[in-house]
C-alpha cells in the first residue's frame, strides 16, 4: 500500500519539477535565445520537436521552406540555433569561433564520424586540415 502510494509521489514529483525546470529555463534565458524565432511552438523547452523531424529523414528540406529573407535564424531546441543566412559562416565556422558543437550531432551521427559530425576540437582540426581548401570561406559562400 506505501509502495504504491510511494511511487505515485514519486512520479508526481518528478513530473512537477522537470516542468519547473523548464519554466525556470525558459524564463531566466542564460543564452538570450529567446529572441530567436521557434521553428516549432515546444522548441523553446524540449530537443523533442527536432528529434521528430530528423528522424523523418527531411530535416534540411523542412528547415529550409521555414526560413524566410526576414529571419535567417531559427531555434530548434533549448541551447540550439538554425542559420541559413551565408553572413553565419564566418560567425559559426571560423578559426577563432566560440560555437561548439553539441551530443545532438554525435547522437546523428553514422559510425564513422565526418568532419560535420565530430564534436570532438583535436580531431576536428586534423580533419580540417585535410579538407582545408574545400571548406574554405569563398568556397562555401560559393
Amino acid at each position: 500500500m506505501y509502495g504504491l502510494l510511494f511511487g505515485i509521489v514519486a512520479l508526481l514529483t518528478a513530473f512537477i519539477l522537470t516542468l519547473g525546470k523548464w519554466t525556470i529555463d525558459y524564463f531566466h534565458d542564460p543564452r538570450g535565445l529567446r529572441r530567436y524565432r521557434n521553428f516549432y511552438m515546444l522548441a523553446s523547452i524540449t530537443n523533442i520537436p527536432y528529434m521528430t523531424l530528423s528522424h523523418g529523414n527531411f530535416r534540411s528540406k523542412r528547415l529550409h521552406e521555414l526560413y524566410s529573407k526576414a529571419v535567417p535564424i531559427m531555434r530548434t531546441g533549448p541551447n540550439s540555433l538554425s542559420v541559413s543566412d551565408v553572413h553565419g559562416i564566418k560567425d559559426i565556422h571560423g578559426h577563432m569561433s566560440n560555437c561548439t558543437k553539441d551530443a545532438g550531432y554525435e547522437i546523428q551521427a553514422g559510425t564513422h564520424f565526418h568532419l560535420a559530425d565530430v564534436a570532438d576540437k583535436p580531431d576536428h582540426v586534423r580533419k580540417r586540415k585535410v579538407l582545408s581548401s574545400a571548406y574554405a570561406i569563398k568556397s562555401l559562400e560559393e
